[in-house]
């Protein structure tokens, strides 16, 4: 069953939620006659949310609305709701519409558009929707979490920047922290890791595309959260596909996660750890 998070309550206008398994934010209509102020304000919830719980899918449930979007909403949606999506690194924004609709809005490429860089993309119930998420990020999630006696700072810092990253983790690192930035792993001589970051906000969360010996890329989010007297980190990796040349790739990997994490605490509560490589 998919768990919900309300985060924005407007009864009789417009609910947004949190869902996980798969996860996206959820927006729920139930009337369009809301106002631009109040659009602005719940839109401003969300995008707090996507940061974070990690987030790049949109759901809206447009099926049941009434009315329709006032000119000046539908210009705010497209001049800068869009835009802003995108540079938050957003892939999917998928919308709940009767048959009738889709078979009115489809388009040379089948229900699928692309808005400012962003897939939109049409389903017939939020049922569907979900397999749709599913099926696009992937089977299988590792989720771990690990509580470090450290600020989100320190961290961040251990996770991100070459010289610690090769103390506690990699025996060669190479990335630059910025959206679409490259990040390249040697976990020995001739056993390299590749992929670009997807998301950064410094000290609070990063997120990368992992690809070599995974049989498609797969996508790792690390959050940073203030907790008590130190930093609760939360790590998610995901889109793991199941059987073929998958093997046991899940299994492993999450047992070297697990290691993994050890050794960052071990680094950044005594300055030890054992050398850096491979795990599981």
């Amino acid at each position: 069953m998919t768990k919900s998070e309300t985060i924005v309550s407007k009864p009789g206008f417009l609910t947004i939620t949190h869902k996980e398994r798969p996860s996206y934010i959820y927006f729920a209509w139930e009337n369009f006659g809301i106002s631009l102020d109040d659009c602005v304000d719940a839109f401003a919830l969300a995008e707090k949310a996507m940061v974070e719980h990690g987030v790049f899918y949109i759901v809206s449930d447009i099926a049941n609305a009434k009315g329709a979007l006032s000119p000046e909403v539908a210009k705010w949606w497209g001049e800068v709701c869009m835009p802003s999506l995108a540079k938050r690194g957003v892939k999917l924004i998928l919308q709940v519409v009767p048959p009738s609709m889709i078979a009115q809005q489809s388009t040379e490429n089948g229900d699928a558009e692309v808005v400012n860089g962003i897939v939109m993309q049409k389903a017939r119930s939020v049922s569907e929707g979900e397999s749709l998420l599913l099926a696009i990020q992937g089977g299988k999630t590792i989720e771990k979490e690990q509580f470090i006696k450290a600020t989100p700072l320190r961290v961040f810092k251990a996770l991100t920047e070459k010289e610690e990253l090769e103390k506690w983790f990699v025996q060669k690192a190479d990335l630059q922290l910025t959206k679409g930035g490259h990040i390249r792993i040697e976990w020995a001589p001739g056993m390299a890791e590749h992929g670009e970051i997807k998301q950064v906000l410094p000290s609070e969360l990063i997120s990368f595309t992992w690809e070599a010996f995974s049989p498609t890329p797969t996508t790792i989010t690390l959050k940073l959260q203030e907790d008590r007297d130190g930093t609760l980190l939360r790590l998610t990796h995901g889109g793991i596909g199941e059987g073929g040349k998958w093997g046991d790739y899940y299994s492993n990997i999450s047992k070297g996660w697990a290691a993994h994490l050890k050794d960052l605490t071990s680094w950044i509560e005594t300055g030890a750890c054992p050398p850096p490589g491979l795990r599981g």
